[in-house]
């Protein structure tokens, strides 16, 4: 760790001078409690590295989705691609994509209940009780997927006197959401809960192209829940809970933008423009704007739209037993998500991808969990888990690709002519020109190519399917030997045995988008391959040690080492060519050193993290210009630091502080995607070696602070509140593939968040102001080469230029603001 690591530590520890000695109070920060060790604990007595928000906090920051989470906690962020159900959560600057069949880094569980797909979690966040950030592995209690972190959500429970609450809110971009919740006893023995959210937005962008299923507004939302939950007390030793979800989403995809400072040659636009060109390859075909990156303007074929829809249930069992307590939960969870989307993000119709994702999982977990407060606590159990998977992929053509063709085939046949009079002996480039301009073969070929384009089939024109069925077993342990009422260890273990079948199959019905090997006027976007059996089986031992010691009363360090795996896999996605479908398990060890204190008569809570992180066999995704392939990679080591602070020194005034500072480096990666121009031929290092450079997202520091002032309107029994919220993030490369392209770099940004209301006697009711991206700072949440960008030449071909081609940008958020009210009963 380097010096000024160390100095922006201490500067941060720092702040609490800013609590200084007051008058005896008897103020103290709320106690956070947290069940990140299966059992219910307060968060400074569990030794790792944890966050945690309350319901009540995510609604008062007016917090609604997961990606909004990110923005309080550190070295946390999630970001989307050009499908929304391409989310990746990404926990010290490492993170799995969600549109394929590689398994997440970071683990989600709501209620106990494990959720295999990012992109299942996109939705509103309703009536949560709280939210646990856990980083590092968390493989000995939550299990696979889970070797750099878990998120744990918990649902409210309901209760045994009627309570309730509705909330409204209306905002720009026409933006409208709607929430509510009621519980009640029904019987001594029972009590149930339900709870609902509708949210509804217009889109964020407006799309100049006018052409058959475009839109002016772009990037609409809607999206609807309910809950239903059910708690019995049959006995006095028995407690049975069930729940009951359904949701759906429906988005119309994300704001994708050029990145125009990578239209580094005017030669860009008049290539499009004439590939484009319904009347041949000459300029005379629209183009993308590609002025400014962030005026959420775009001129594009953009018909984006998906419908993701899950259901699914819970029981939840618990038994006490003389002195243990035993625990059995049992889920079944539905998935499907299907997604429309313009492949290509071009002024013309040319590429559709339709896409059907389709999940189903059944998982039972069994605990043993010991009494506290003894020598020898533990929790003992096994896991089983199912999962069938599916992804159906086609292409559509669009009615202006074949023209296309047509114009990519004669440019191609073209240059092939004038290199071969060059090597035949013409004199000069113009001479060469003129021969190929007189040449009956560009136009011949060209014409032959748009006659096999149209010929075929136009829909479906690539067809492929991908299942995978999972079975996972884990039995697993955790222990906790109080020496004294200072001194604890804590150790855990756990056995995890996965077994995937699966197969793949594409079909290419429209020859013109073969190989040149099987169809010699192929475009090579994709060949016919079958795998129909396809195998992996794995089991590892993952474990964790840990000692942790009271300083003083108020003040605990800790030490941790411990393991963690991702399983290896299947690759999912169709290529030009046959490519391995199986790529190996990923394997974590991290070690961790930390103080969690309160200071100042409990008005500050101060919690520190210095970890480790070294990452074997990493899985990444290889690109190549058409291909996504994941490979395993070598070795890559994330360590930093992580610092939660929160403050509050009088009754009125409550202020929390996150800050991480992550390093990154691959020990190890010889073998990572060129740079744009390199793959499209021009000279260059391919593949790419990183060894030594950082990973891609993941940020040197991330700051997030908020403060909120809370007092009584006058003498009245009102109140009133006002809050703000800052997050600093520090560049870094957020390219879809990992290469360290300097264009796909970005710059450090900050975020403002505000947020004023009144409140109704007894917090009854409210009535509030809000406004995110108060200053509508533009920046990116991922940024990719434009697709096709190397096969039609929009690269920097210059051998000492950035090597790179044009890219695309996901937007962020820009500033919303809106007003919100609240009623509880």
């Amino acid at each position: 760790m380097n010096q000024s690591t160390t100095s922006i530590t201490l500067g941060l520890l720092l702040l609490t001078n800013v609590v200084t000695a007051q008058e005896e109070q008897t103020v103290v920060i709320e106690e956070m409690i947290v069940t990140a060790q299966k059992r219910p604990e307060n968060i400074q007595d569990v030794p790792i590295s944890i966050s945690a928000f309350s319901g009540d906090f995510l609604d008062e920051s007016g917090i609604d989705t997961l990606q909004d989470l990110g923005a309080y906690t550190p070295n946390l962020s999630l970001s989307q691609s050009s499908q929304v159900a391409n989310q990746r959560i990404i926990m010290r600057g490492v993170g799995s994509v969600g549109n394929n069949a590689i398994e997440p880094s970071v683990a989600v569980f709501i209620d106990g209940v494990y959720y295999p797909r990012p992109s299942s979690v996109v939705g509103t966040l309703s009536d949560i009780e709280s939210i646990e950030i856990l980083r590092g592995p968390q493989g000995t209690l939550f299990g696979r997927n889970a070797s750099m972190g878990a998120l744990n959500i918990k649902t409210r429970q309901p209760s045994d006197e009627l309570q309730g609450e509705i909330r409204g809110s209306f905002g720009n971009f026409d933006a409208i959401r709607l929430s509510g919740n009621v519980s009640n006893s029904i019987s001594s023995e029972a009590s149930g809960r339900l709870s609902f959210h509708y949210s509804k937005r217009d889109g964020y962008g407006n799309n100049t192209f006018t052409n058959t299923g475009n839109n002016g507004d772009i990037g609409g939302w809607e999206d609807f829940g309910i809950r239903g939950k059910l708690n019995f007390t049959p006995t006095d030793t028995v407690e049975v809970n069930v729940t009951v979800d359904y949701s759906e989403v429906k988005n119309h995809g994300s704001i994708i933008e050029v990145l125009s400072d990578t239209v580094i040659s005017p030669d860009y636009e008049g290539t499009l423009s004439a590939v484009l060109n319904p009347l041949g390859l000459t300029p005379g075909g629209p183009v993308p704007e590609t002025t400014n990156t962030f005026d959420y303007t775009v001129n594009q074929d953009h018909a984006d739209n998906a419908d993701d829809k899950q259901f699914g249930g819970v029981i939840d069992i618990t038994w006490d037993v003389g002195d243990h307590v035993l625990r059995s939960i049992t889920s079944y969870r539905d998935w499907k998500n299907d997604t429309f989307e313009s492949a290509l993000r071009l002024p013309a119709d040319l590429l559709n991808r339709v896409t059907s994702y389709d999940a189903q999982t059944i998982s039972h977990e069994f605990q043993i969990l010991s009494t506290t407060g003894i020598y020898l606590d533990y929790v003992l159990g096994f896991y089983v888990y199912d999962e069938s998977y599916d992804i159906d992929q086609q292409f559509d053509l669009g009615p202006d690709f074949c023209g296309a063709v047509r114009n990519l085939i004669f440019g191609q046949v073209f240059q092939q002519v004038v290199e071969g009079a060059l090597a035949g002996g013409a004199p000069d480039l113009a001479t060469a020109t003129a021969i190929a301009a007189a040449s009956p073969l560009p136009t011949g070929a060209s014409t032959s190519g748009q006659a096999q384009c149209t010929s075929g089939p136009q829909t479906a024109a690539i067809d492929s399917e991908f299942s995978q069925d999972l079975t996972s077993y884990a039995l697993f342990g955790h222990f906790t030997v109080n020496v004294n009422e200072y001194l604890r260890f804590n150790g855990g273990i756990r056995w995890t045995a996965d077994g995937k079948d699966g197969s793949y199959e594409q079909l290419v019905p429209n020859v013109i988008l073969l190989p040149s090997t099987l169809n010699p006027l192929g475009i090579n976007l994709r060949t016919i391959d079958s795998v129909p059996n396809i195998a992996f089986d794995d089991d590892k031992l993952t474990w964790m040690a840990n000692v942790s010691y009271d300083v003083t009363e108020n003040a605990m360090i800790f030490a941790t080492a411990s393991t963690g795996f991702k399983s290896g896999g299947f690759n999912s996605d169709g290529a030009n060519r046959i490519i391995p479908r199986v790529f190996n398990s990923e394997e974590v060890n991290n070690y961790e050193l930390g103080i969690k204190s309160y200071l100042f008569d409990n008005r500050m809570i101060a919690n520190v993290t210095v970890f480790k992180t070294e990452i074997e066999n990493f899985q990444d995704r290889q690109f190549d210009g058409v291909n996504f392939i994941v490979q395993n990679v070598g070795q890559l080591t994330q360590d930093g630091v992580e610092i939660d602070i929160q403050i509050q020194p009088n009754e009125n005034f409550y202020s929390m502080i996150g800050f991480s500072y992550l390093d990154s480096e691959f020990d190890n990666f010889p073998n990572a995607t060129a740079l744009p121009a390199v793959i499209a031929g021009v000279p260059g290092e391919n593949p790419r070696n990183l060894t030594g450079q950082r990973n891609h997202f993941s940020p040197k520091f991330q700051l997030s602070a908020m403060g909120e002032w809370r007092d009584q309107l006058l003498d009245t029994p009102y109140g009133w509140y006002l809050r703000g919220e800052f997050q600093h993030i520090s560049s870094q490369n957020i390219g879809a593939e990992t290469n360290q392209n300097p264009q796909s770099i970005q710059n450090g940004y900050e975020l403002v968040n505000a947020r004023a209301g009144i409140t109704g006697p007894d917090d009854q009711w409210e009535i509030a102001a809000f406004a995110r991206n108060l200053t509508n700072e533009g920046y990116c949440q991922t940024i990719f080469n434009q697709p096709i960008g190397t096969t039609i030449g929009l690269i920097d071909d210059d051998p000492g230029g950035t090597l790179g081609g044009m890219q695309r940008c996901i937007l962020g958020t820009p500033r919303t603001y809106g007003i919100e009210a609240l009623f509880r009963f």
